[in-house]
Order: structure tokens, then sequence, then C-alpha cells
């Protein structure tokens, strides 16, 4: 099934948290696609009480059952569409990050309140 942007724009939330080698963590992400193909994606990550809060834009294109975001920095990050979420591709350091925080992250579509 073709995905167009319009049936994608919409929010995205990944929430976790843990405990792992002594320390306690949380990852709070939220994406933001919307229409013509941009993104905003904000994340906030606690670890051991060290709080880092970042904020990503750029444009989004969608490529069959995958979405892919390009940064202004020019980076890029796949998702496979996966009914209402989005999972995150994984390149080697970031499998490290998977194992650390327990599996991929999983964007699940926030519906309108």
């Amino acid at each position: 099934m073709l995905v167009t942007p319009a049936q994608l724009a919409g929010t995205y939330m990944f929430d976790r948290s843990g405990h792992n080698r002594g320390r306690n963590w949380s990852v709070n992400s939220v994406l933001t696609l919307t229409e013509p193909g941009s993104y905003v994606l904000d994340y906030k990550i606690v670890n051991d009480g060290e709080r880092n809060d970042e904020m990503q834009t750029g444009m989004y294109s969608i490529h069959g059952d995958k979405v892919v975001l390009r940064s202004e920095k020019r980076e890029s990050t796949e998702l496979a569409i996966k009914g209402d979420s989005l999972v995150a591709k994984m390149d080697w350091p970031g499998r490290w990050l998977v194992r650390w925080v327990g599996g991929a992250p999983v964007y699940v579509r926030q519906r309108a309140r």
C-alpha cells in the first residue's frame, strides 16, 4: 500500500526508562511529521539525573514502507512504517544503544484528543 505524506503526518512518541549498570535513565522523544515533508524531532534523555534536551529539524521522504528523515545537518535516519508505528532502523553504533535501552525505538502515533 502506498503511503502519502498526508496519511503519515502527525505526532509520534517514543518513551522508555530503566536501570542499567547502576544508573537510572529515561528517553522521551516526540517526532512530528508535517506536510509537505518536514519534521521536528524533540528528545529528552536523562541519565543518572543529568538531563540532555535536543531538537532536530529537517525534511522527510517516503520510500515504499520506509520513511527517511534528513536533518539540516545532512544526517539521515530510516524508519519502517508498521501500521500506526514507525520503527527505527539502527546502524551498528545504534545497535549498541538498542541493547542498552532494551529494544529499537518504536514511535507510536498519538491520537488527537
